[in-house]
């Protein structure tokens, strides 16, 4: 019976990151991505990965503090449970290395020492989670909220929504773990009240595993709940720090600090979708759908880059990989600047003194008038050609 679940899980994370997957290269020149992955910046690459292990030490060390109420744990140990959990959080399917971290820091060390309660270790990972939810949908609500026209695309609303949902959506799983931390006997009550209706059994064991859960949620003393906010803070200051870096190795430049948190807040969303080993496919596909690009003059969007930032921004972002350029040319290549099929825009842009402009401007006037004369000639049986070819005398 468990490897049937593994098994119905394992096709299930699969089947959805080949969803995403072909969603994200549908549109793509699979050839130009790998060309682009060849000539990007190695320095960038390198300077990327030394931030990495700032961003793992960052992160062990906050999760440390969580840990400090259920007993003194070594830093050797806590790294190695952090670097362990985390791997299998990107290998396991599902999300299901999000267990990992809580049961490889619960089990005592091989040479002795202090085992941990594996409610408590639970517990600091989801009180870790919420905070992580509420601080990214809250990035990503003010980041939009400060771009506003400046962020445009397809993807700007559904950047949005998912920021206020993520937010809200935290904030009411915090508000619950908070109540249930002053109302103990209450909320295990309450669950006991709603499950033993459908099983008693079922109903003991989650109260049992509740009323554990719930004991073991503790933040500790003042100042160390103001450290863990504080790195919370500096770990997501670094990680939207780099992207910044490695973002120009690929072609993407100029970009703001705003525009990087937006980008951060889709990912982290885009990769909460339960997807296969690696993230394959939801990190592709959320991250191209908040990868900038310059607008072309008509206003459409590149089929790679769904959110685009406008003119209006202080600093635009520049898409300048191989796919978008190409993208790019031919959209423009086949449909002229709507500024010249349009007279009055064209006169207010150029202006009416210059002799150089004044042909062109006839040639645009007169353009809707020769196709009324040609319809005219045709419904009357006459050579198109030669009422066309006759000159227009201009009123």
């Amino acid at each position: 019976m468990p490897s049937v679940k593994l098994l119905v899980r394992t096709v299930l994370s699969l089947a959805m990151s080949a969803v995403f997957v072909w969603l994200s290269l549908r549109h793509t020149d699979v050839r130009a991505v790998g060309r682009a992955m060849a000539q990007a910046d190695a320095a960038r690459i390198t300077a990327y990965v030394v931030l990495l292990l700032v961003i793992h030490l960052v992160r062990t060390v906050r999760w440390g503090l969580l840990l400090r109420p259920l007993g003194q744990v070594p830093f050797k140990r806590l790294n190695s449970a952090s670097a362990v959990g985390w791997m299998l959080l990107m290998l396991l399917p599902l999300r299901l290395g999000e267990f990992a971290r809580p049961l490889l820091i619960a089990r005592p060390p091989p040479g002795g020492g202090q085992p941990l309660r594996r409610s408590g270790a639970l517990a600091s990972v989801v009180v870790e989670r919420i905070v992580d939810g509420i601080a990214i949908g809250v990035l990503g609500i003010i980041s939009l909220r400060m771009l506003g026209r400046s962020a445009a695309g397809n993807y700007v609303e559904f950047a949005r929504s998912a920021s206020v949902l993520v937010a809200l959506g935290f904030l009411t799983l915090c508000a619950a773990l908070v109540l249930a931390v002053f109302f103990h006997d209450p909320a295990v009550a309450l669950a006991d009240r709603l499950l033993r209706p459908f099983s008693p059994r079922v109903a003991a064991r989650a109260t049992g595993m509740l009323d554990a859960f719930i004991g073991a949620v503790h933040l500790g003393s003042g100042w160390r709940l103001i450290s863990f906010f504080a790195l919370t803070a500096l770990y997501w200051t670094l990680t939207a720090t780099g992207l910044g870096i490695v973002a120009p190795a690929f072609g993407f430049t100029a970009l703001t600090p705003l525009m990087l948190a937006v980008i951060l807040t889709i990912q982290v969303v885009g990769v909460m979708v339960p997807a296969g080993p690696g993230m394959v496919g939801t990190m592709q596909f959320f991250t191209q759908a908040a990868a900038p690009h310059s607008r072309t003059p008509s206003g459409s969007c590149s089929s790679s880059c769904r959110l685009a930032w406008g003119p209006s921004s202080s600093s635009p972002a520049t898409c300048r990989s191989k796919v978008c350029s190409a993208h790019r040319r031919s959209r423009t290549s086949r449909r002229p600047p709507p500024s010249l099929l349009d007279p009055q825009r064209f006169r207010e842009r150029i202006g009416h003194g210059s002799r150089r402009v004044r042909p062109l401007q006839r040639t645009v006037a007169r353009a809707p008038r020769r196709r009324r004369a040609r319809s005219r000639a045709g419904c009357a049986g006459l050579d198109v050609g030669r009422a066309a070819a006759r000159p227009m005398v201009r009123p």
